[in-house]
């Protein structure tokens, strides 16, 4: 009778130690993530301007830049390209570093400027060559003489942020090449004054100048990141953060497509060869394009990898597996990007949500084809409160089986102004928003059609237009410098 006990017992034991295991596994991999995070932050707390940190794991560099150990820090003068290893818990292995780049952020902010956050297999190339770079100046103190306009960009025409009271002290990194205006930070935003309204306490020959075609080191840079997850509990997948100061608007070029952003932003590169950027705080803007927090979007990639060579799709909120996957980000010390992390949630999706479908102007509606198309997620995106002056690229979530799309803008009296046919079953079109007629308050809605019968439409979405551009250079003949305001349960790709 022992025996015939004791072999049922063996078999038990066989089935539970591996599953023990497997438990002891996940749980020394969440240790093994915090222990990295708290190496980082150790290692790369108070990092300077324009410099690199080697946080935790292996990191490897490239150029004249001394990384051989956990701590080290280089400027970026010397460096070429960093590379952050994979997430492999097995073999203690997952490389973290951080970069502070100061690309279009005023020398007078304190703290960090941008920051850059390599998570786990990820590249990041300079592109911008060290002899053309932009270094930050020493900022000078400034004095307005009588009541001056706070500019968001430098020319009279440009949108006026604030007015600044005579007398106002402010500090200025940077100027126009006539040396007509000056980038100043005024109430904690970077702006434009012209020099004839104030008293210059310092000559300002000193101050950099920028254009539209400035960079610093790295703000201009090819980026590469490994695919998936690792297999263990609390893994983050492989991407790169980036991360503004507080009411600062970021100007990068990731892979050749200029990107704008405020608060944190995540990219990476999916194993289909797509750039994918998904914002986590603030917002980002991609050519026409503009993505609110807890929203993400991507776009198919030269064979090289270094260029976008297609149009963004897929926009959509963060998906359940999304936002767990990058719940250990949120333990990331604020000491050491400038501010903590934050995951959107999805009730903060879903209020997001309803605020922008409370632009909406009627109800969705169907047609005679409507049963030979899906129209359950069938919407628009983009533009949603806001539309350009100029050229506008307009985005909605398609109806499967719709063979094309016609697009219809209103004017702020419900009047057709202009429709517009796709031709086919893609689902963005780019117009000229200025052949719209006169006024700032318009509306838009999506028709699906199949085979030119209408299957369903879309609610219709109020935006306003910009009343003026931006595109007007400062002193007469310059160009203005670059200083732009503002489901599921996997890991998307």
């Amino acid at each position: 009778m022992r025996i015939y006990f004791t072999v049922p017992l063996i078999c038990l034991l066989l089935i539970l130690v591996p599953v023990v295991a497997a438990q002891n596994d996940a749980a020394s991999c969440v240790a093994f993530i915090d222990q990295a995070l708290a190496d980082l932050a150790q290692n790369c707390t108070g990092l300077g301007g324009e410099t690199a940190c080697y946080g935790a794991g292996t990191v490897t560099a490239s150029g004249s830049a001394d990384f051989s150990q956990p701590g080290d820090r280089t400027g970026l003068s010397g460096l070429e390209s960093l590379q952050t290893a994979a997430l492999d818990a097995a073999s203690g292995q997952w490389g973290l570093a951080v970069m502070n780049v100061q690309a279009n952020v005023p020398a007078s902010v304190d703290g960090p400027a941008v920051t850059y956050f390599l998570v786990g297999d990820v590249t990041v190339e300079n592109a911008v060559a060290p002899e053309s770079a932009m270094h930050p100046g020493t900022p000078i103190t400034v004095t307005t003489l009588v009541g001056s306009n706070i500019r968001l960009s430098a020319s009279t025409d440009g949108t006026v942020l604030a007015s600044a009271p005579p007398g106002t002290e402010m500090l200025a990194d940077a100027r126009t090449a006539d040396s007509a205006w000056l980038r100043v930070l005024y109430e904690g935003r970077a702006a434009w004054v012209s020099t004839s309204l104030l008293a210059l306490n310092d000559p300002v020959d000193s101050l950099p100048v920028v254009t539209r075609s400035s960079r610093t080191l790295m703000q201009n840079f090819f980026l590469r990141t490994g695919s998936g997850l690792a297999d263990c509990e609390g893994a983050v997948p492989a991407l790169l953060v980036l991360q503004a100061p507080e009411n600062i608007s970021v100007l990068v070029t990731v892979n050749g497509q200029e990107i704008t952003l405020t608060g944190t932003t995540a990219l990476w590169i999916t194993e289909a060869n797509e750039l994918r950027v998904m914002v986590l705080s603030g917002g980002a803007q991609i050519g026409n394009l503009n993505l609110p927090a807890g929203f993400t979007v991507k776009a198919p990639l030269s064979a090289d990898g270094r260029s976008v060579a297609g149009a963004w799709e897929n926009l959509r909120s963060m998906l359940a597996g999304e936002r767990t996957a990058l719940t250990a980000l949120v333990h990331v010390s604020p000491d050491v990007l400038g501010s903590a992390i934050q995951i959107p949630s999805e009730a903060d999706i879903q209020q997001m949500l309803a605020a922008l479908a409370s632009g909406s102007v009627g109800q969705a509606t169907t047609g005679p084809a409507s049963g030979l198309a899906n129209c359950s997620r069938f919407a628009p995106t983009s533009p949603l409160g806001g539309m350009r002056l100029g050229t506008e690229t307009f985005f909605w979530d398609g109806a499967l089986g719709a063979t094309n799309y016609r697009l219809t803008v209103y004017n702020g009296a419900g009047s057709p102004v202009g429709t517009f046919e796709t031709g086919s079953d893609n689902t963005a079109l780019s117009l000229d928003t200025a052949g719209f007629g006169d006024g700032a308050d318009f509306s838009w809605d999506v028709t699906a059609l199949v085979n030119n019968q209408v299957a369903c439409t879309t609610s219709r979405v109020s935006v306003l237009r910009d009343a003026t551009s931006q595109l007007v250079g400062g002193g007469g003949n310059t160009a203005p410098p670059d200083n732009p305001g503002s489901g599921g349960g996997q890991w998307g790709n």
